[in-house]
């Protein structure tokens, strides 16, 4: 049985995330889903608008993963997978070259897979269309 492993904020669910996760379930037997703390995003990104137990909720009732963990650390490395026991990271990217630090610094296995992101549709752009909206 392979053990997939992957990361992500998933604030906003939207069918972007549903088509990665759904893309990612291909690669393996059992998903575990790792989603950043609300501190982590709030550093990185910006402040989440759901926080992580809502974000928790809406993946578990998806359907989509088989478990989720919280609290998952921004940066991956070979320890990380093998301590959850995943035997393949996937993650999403928008470029050839970003996140490629995942593989260049800090995976050393093999078993890495990329998903290229949903066009048309982000947390981000949810946003600006309800700011353009002056709601």
């Amino acid at each position: 049985m392979v053990v997939g492993y992957s990361t992500m904020c998933a604030d906003l669910f939207h069918y972007g995330h549903m088509l990665f996760l759904k893309q990612a379930k291909t690669e393996c037997d059992f998903l575990i889903l790792g989603l950043h703390s609300d501190q982590d995003i709030t550093k990185n990104k910006r402040k989440p608008i759901l926080n992580i137990e809502e974000r928790k909720k809406t993946l578990e009732i998806s359907g989509l993963v088989d478990k989720v963990v919280i609290d998952a650390p921004y940066i991956i490395n070979d320890q990380i997978l093998h301590d959850i026991g995943a035997d393949i990271f996937i993650y999403a990217t928008a470029t050839e070259d970003e996140n490629q630090h995942y593989l260049k610094n800090y995976i050393l296995t093999s078993n890495v897979k990329k998903i290229n992101y949903t066009e048309g549709i982000s947390t981000s752009e949810i946003i600006k269309r309800i700011k353009s909206n002056n709601l």
